[in-house]
């Protein structure tokens, strides 16, 4: 899935994203969420957003989910906001086939890794549905599913689609306060901070 915005506009230069690419990057969310709906897809799924560099000023954005193991999920007892945590923690320190693999997907293709994002149960901040299927946990009895994400530059995209609603919510906060930061949003924070230090 990706978008491709117009060309860029100025941006401050302590960004790392135009104007004209987060709109890229909220659009290719929304997108995701509406085809894991469609597909109903098991949670939680953790997703890299990746941005390539076109002809002129132009950019690419798209999402790809990250090639976690099936079992990535199912560690007893840890909601995924400490999975994620873990996985930053290996990000830092990886081993060097570890760090082989990792640098070249995030990098396939010339691409570079500017945000990550959670789609998971919106309430899920405990432990994964014990009848989680292929390594992930579906939402059960209707609950509302969440895609959460953080861009390089600290931005906070959360979309949630109630049961039943045609329709999604969506919020882009250019500086989460502090109560906006959960763990999830600290916990994808770390991780896009690793994987940009490879």
């Amino acid at each position: 899935m990706s978008t491709r915005p117009h060309p860029d506009q100025p941006a401050e230069s302590r960004s790392v994203l135009s104007p004209s690419m987060v709109y890229a990057v909220a659009t290719t969310l929304l997108i995701a969420e509406a085809e894991a709906r469609r597909s109903f897809a098991d949670t939680p799924v953790l997703y890299a957003v990746f941005c390539h560099t076109l002809d002129g000023p132009s950019h690419l954005i798209d999402l790809h989910p990250t090639p976690l193991p099936p079992t990535a999920w199912q560690v007893p007892s840890l909601p995924p906001h400490v999975v994620l945590a873990r996985l930053a923690d290996r990000f830092r320190q990886p081993d060097p086939d570890f760090r082989a693999v990792l640098t070249e997907w995030l990098s396939l293709g010339g691409r570079r890794c500017i945000g990550f994002a959670l789609l998971s149960d919106e309430e899920l901040d405990g432990p994964l549905n014990p009848r989680a299927r292929n390594g992930a946990a579906s939402a059960v009895g209707g609950m509302p599913q969440m895609l959460t994400a953080v861009d390089a530059d600290g931005r906070l995209y959360q979309i949630s689609r109630r049961p039943g609603a045609p329709t999604a919510d969506m919020h882009v906060i250019d500086r989460p306060p502090a109560d906006r930061r959960d763990a999830v949003v600290a916990a994808l924070t770390g991780l896009l901070q690793a994987a940009r230090r490879l």
